[in-house]
């Protein structure tokens, strides 16, 4: 798998990893308070090029990529993406429902939508909290398709710090993914006390 040539390096690259770590560890709290319980186990976070997405068997599938903007200090933008099958499964304990399919409009994908933004809002608290900046998230929007597909053409040609979660027991896996530009990155390493 290609690394990316983010701006100033390894420094960086370590940097985005170790504050995305912590953002995604508030993240699946959050998720893990939400279900009531669960042991949802995170991947050590990654940078990669946008193009090395593909390279992810969970982003090969098709399902639902939840993408909400951030402004202020850093801007930058954070995706949750779940594959159909965690979708449902996902949904389904979310709701106390049997669920087969999310369906545009239903109850069960507005549930995702607002576990995704709970989850985002729980990144960037505790992202906030380390940089010591105001970050103001836009309402989340979404799309459904081939995620690797969906999520590149959301990403651009921007820095992207990935990490992929799964709850074995209860069924369900997805993938949180951080898009800076090379210089929000610089900005968030630098703010987060890491100098190149």
């Amino acid at each position: 798998m290609k690394h990316t040539a983010v701006a100033n390096g390894e420094v960086v690259r370590d940097a985005l990893c170790e504050l995305v770590n912590i953002g995604s560890g508030s993240a699946l709290s959050s998720l893990v308070q939400l279900l009531g319980g669960g042991r949802i186990v995170p991947d050590v976070p990654q940078v990669v090029e946008a193009d090395a997405l593909s390279d992810f068997a969970d982003l090969q599938r098709r399902g639902i990529a939840i993408r909400l903007g951030v402004e202020g200090e850093i801007p930058c933008c954070l995706l949750a993406v779940f594959d159909e099958a965690s979708a449902c499964k996902l949904a389904s304990t979310l709701t106390h429902c049997s669920v087969d399919a999310i369906v545009r409009g239903s109850l069960e994908e507005s549930a995702l939508l607002e576990t995704a933004n709970i989850m985002f809002c729980a990144f960037l608290g505790a992202l906030g909290r380390l940089v010591r900046g105001d970050l103001i998230p836009s309402p989340p929007d979404f799309e459904y398709g081939v995620l690797h597909t969906v999520v590149q053409k959301r990403v651009g040609d921007a820095t992207v710090v990935t990490t992929h979660f799964a709850d074995i027991a209860a069924g369900f896996a997805g993938r949180l993914l951080v898009v800076v530009d090379n210089q929000a990155a610089a900005q968030m390493a630098g703010a987060g006390g890491w100098r190149p």
